[in-house]
């Protein structure tokens, strides 16, 4: 994961020479040190079923099946038994993975996506430096390759979100949307559309990680949905390099922002959160743009489950196919 975020960020700032850093909104900013109990329990929850997103157990493999984590960093999960009812099917475009699970104790249909692993991933965040239309509200624009991750995949997650909750046990249960890194900007969209479609429905969103994901119109309008729609829990740790991409002017992140100010390994507790309010997409502490170390731990380790670096070289194979008039309307005018 390391190899892959440095890449990424060279060619990102290499290609951002040619723009201007991003400036901060003018949306009111609240600083708010610590967070409650119930906030801390409900992110480390959140957080474990992002977590388990990156197992192969999780979105490989026959359905239903138990939720559960090789890297022994999900037992509040495996404590609630919930069971993984479908996965998200990967597409050569993109290779979005994740899984939708039930979870009766917590009351929660989880759609979790997997952060960064392969390399058609790498150049879903690669695209991403590019803005595109987004037909979730007139004037929102998001990365092109997040946004293509998500409507690659829509259609059959949505029918599944409806399916479950058409039955009556399950009508007063909670949406999670849930994924770190790349896996939590593709849930920025998801979220966003969830909650339109379930208009009845409380559709709670919970990124660790995330790079900025769209334009000022797109997570103005996320970000008012927060507490009304469900809550919005983008969560960085400090000094976290990915939050803060990519360095392009135009690009924002939803708000409100949980910043964990612990070290690295060090598990925090509620009084380590500072809970910043506004749409600026910096996260605080990065003096290294290339240590990642803060990246990989949220609440724990939350991307134990990824494959070896051998595996990810493997993926290198793998023929990639783009079509960029269809897939990125607007990334041909852009090049």
């Amino acid at each position: 994961m390391k190899d892959f975020w440095t890449i990424l960020v060279t060619l990102q700032s290499l290609l951002s020479l040619a723009f201007t850093v991003p400036v901060p909104d003018k949306l009111n900013v609240r600083d708010v040190r610590a967070i409650s109990q119930s906030d801390f329990d409900t992110i480390s929850l959140y957080e474990q079923y992002a977590a388990a997103a990156y197992c192969p157990s999780n979105f490989n493999g026959s359905v239903p099946a138990l939720v559960t984590c090789r890297s022994n960093n999900c037992d509040l999960v495996q404590k609630a038994k919930a069971a993984a009812i479908y996965k998200i099917a990967p597409n050569s475009l993109t290779d979005t993975r994740g899984y939708i699970a039930v979870d009766n104790v917590n009351k929660l249909i989880v759609v979790a996506f997997r952060g960064s692993e392969t390399v058609a991933n790498f150049l879903a965040n690669l695209l991403s430096i590019f803005l595109t239309r987004v037909d979730l509200c007139t004037g929102c624009q998001g990365g092109s390759g997040f946004w293509i991750s998500w409507t690659r995949n829509r259609a059959q997650i949505i029918q599944q979100v409806k399916n479950l909750l058409n039955n009556p046990a399950r009508q007063n249960y909670t949406v999670l949307v849930t994924g770190h890194s790349l896996g939590g900007a593709i849930g920025n969209f998801a979220a966003f559309e969830l909650r339109i479609a379930f208009p009845k429905t409380t559709v709670d969103m919970a990124t660790f990680g995330a790079p900025a994901t769209g334009n000022l119109i797109f997570t103005s309008q996320l970000s008012k949905q927060d507490r009304i729609r469900g809550r919005n829990f983008r969560v960085n740790h400090l000094g976290d390099p990915v939050p803060n991409l990519p360095p392009i002017r135009g690009f924002t992140s939803v708000t409100p922002a949980f910043t964990i100010n612990t070290a690295n390994q060090i598990v925090p507790a509620p009084k380590d959160f500072t809970m910043l309010e506004g749409a600026s997409a910096l996260n605080p502490g990065v003096t290294n743009p290339f240590d990642f170390m803060p990246h990989a731990f949220y609440i724990n380790a939350i991307s134990a489950c990824f494959v070896t670096p051998a595996a990810f070289v493997a993926n290198i194979t793998l023929p990639l196919k783009f079509t960029y008039g269809s897939e990125y309307p607007q990334m041909e005018a852009s090049l």
